[in-house]
C-alpha cells in the first residue's frame, strides 16, 4: 500500500530502528495484527492501574460499613478524573515498552520536544473550537438548547480538565503515536493509519448507547487525529484536540462524553427530541450528525495542510 500522507521523521526514525534490530534477511518490525494484540494487552494493563481508585473506594466502603460507619460518597465526575489521572500509567507503560523492547525512542511516540509547548496550545484552541462548531450547528438546526448550569464546583471542573489532559494524551499514545508507528514501521504508514483509526472506534464498543453512527464518527476523529499527527510530526497537537474536544464536550457543555454522562459541567445542553440523527441522542453529540459534519470538515482542510518541512521526509512509496 502506497504512501498516500507523507512520512513524518519520527515515524521514519522507528524503521530505521526496527531495521537496526532485524536479524539478518528478516523483515523489520512485527506483524501487524500481533502489533494490535500488544497494544491491546498494554491497554489493559494501563487501564487496571487506572481503575485504582474506583477499586480502593469499594475497599474503603466495605471496611466502613463494617465498622458500623457511613460509606464515602463520591461524585461521578471525580471519580472519572481520578480514573483519568491514573491514565498516566498508560503512557508510562507504552514507553517503557517502545524503548525496551521495540528499542526506538520516546521521542518515536509523537514526544518531540521543539515546539511542544506551541503545539499543544494551538491544539487546545482548535479542540475546543472544533467541538463547539458542533454545538453551534446542533443549535442552529434546533437540535440542542443551552443554557447555564447552576450547580457545579469550579474547583472539580478545573480538576476534570487536568484529568482530560491526561486521558487525551493517553488514547492519542495508544492509537497514534504507538499502534500506527509501530504498524508503519513494517508496513506502509497509510495501513497504519486504517488501523489505528479503526481500532480506536471499535475501543469504545462497551459504552453506553454505542451503535454504527458513534463507531463511525470515532473512527473519523480518529482518522482526522492521525493525520494531525502526521502533518504535525508530534504528538502534542492531537493530544491537546483529543483533550479539550472531551473537556469542552462533557464539563463544559455538559454533553455525554462517547455516552459517558459527567454530573459537573458550566452549561447544560438539551437534546430536543425527534432530532437524535443530527445531536446524537443518548450517546452525545459524537453520535450524531453535526459531528460528522465538522470531522469531515476537518479531514478535509487536514488534506490541504502541508507537512511540516522539519516533520517530512521523502514519500518512500512503501508496499506491504
Amino acid at each position: 500500500m502506497k504512501e498516500l500522507f507523507g512520512v513524518p521523521q519520527i515515524v521514519d526514525e522507528a524503521r530505521e530502528s526496527a531495521k537496526k534490530i532485524a536479524k539478518p534477511g528478516a523483515r523489520p518490525g512485527m506483524n501487524w495484527a500481533l502489533t494490535v494484540l500488544i497494544c491491546l494487552l498494554l491497554n489493559y494493563i494501563g487501564m487496571s492501574f487506572a481503575s485504582a481508585p474506583t477499586i480502593g473506594l469499594i475497599f474503603i466502603n466495605m471496611f466502613r460499613k463494617n465498622s458500623g460507619m457511613e460509606t464515602l460518597e463520591v461524585s461521578g465526575t471525580i471519580m472519572s478524573a481520578l480514573l483519568h489521572l491514573f491514565l498516566i500509567f498508560t503512557i508510562i507503560i507504552f514507553c517503557v515498552y517502545v524503548k525496551f523492547i521495540e528499542k526506538r525512542k520516546i521521542r518515536t511516540l509523537g514526544f518531540v520536544k521543539k515546539g511542544a509547548a506551541v503545539n499543544y496550545l494551538i491544539g487546545a484552541v482548535a479542540g475546543f473550537a472544533i467541538f463547539s462548531l458542533g454545538v453551534l450547528f446542533c443549535v442552529v438546526t434546533g437540535a440542542v438548547k443551552i443554557s447555564s448550569g447552576s450547580d457545579y464546583n469550579i474547583g472539580i471542573i478545573l480538576l476534570a480538565l487536568v484529568a482530560w489532559l491526561v486521558q487525551g494524551m493517553s488514547e492519542e499514545v495508544v492509537c497514534r503515536g504507538f499502534l500506527m508507528t509501530s504498524i508503519a514501521r513494517r508496513y506502509s504508514l497509510t495501513l497504519g493509519v486504517i488501523i489505528n483509526s479503526v481500532l480506536f472506534g471499535l475501543l469504545h464498543i462497551l459504552n453506553s448507547n454505542f451503535s454504527i453512527l458513534p463507531c463511525l464518527n470515532i473512527i473519523l476523529f480518529g482518522f482526522f487525529a492521525s493525520l494531525v499527527f502526521i502533518k504535525t510530526g508530534n504528538i502534542w497537537m492531537c493530544g491537546a484536540i483529543h483533550a479539550l474536544w472531551n473537556f469542552v464536550q462533557g464539563n463544559f457543555f455538559g454533553i455525554q462524553v462517547s455516552g459517558q454522562k459527567l454530573q459537573d459541567s458550566i452549561f447544560v445542553c438539551e437534546f430536543v427530541p425527534g432530532k437524535d440523527l443530527i445531536n446524537g441522542g443518548n450517546f452525545g453529540l459524537e453520535g450524531g450528525l453535526a459531528i460528522s459534519l465538522v470531522l469531515v470538515i476537518g479531514i478535509i482542510v487536514m488534506f490541504f495542510i502541508p507537512n511540516r518541512k522539519e516533520a517530512e521526509v521523502a514519500d518512500c512509496g512503501e508496499q506491504i
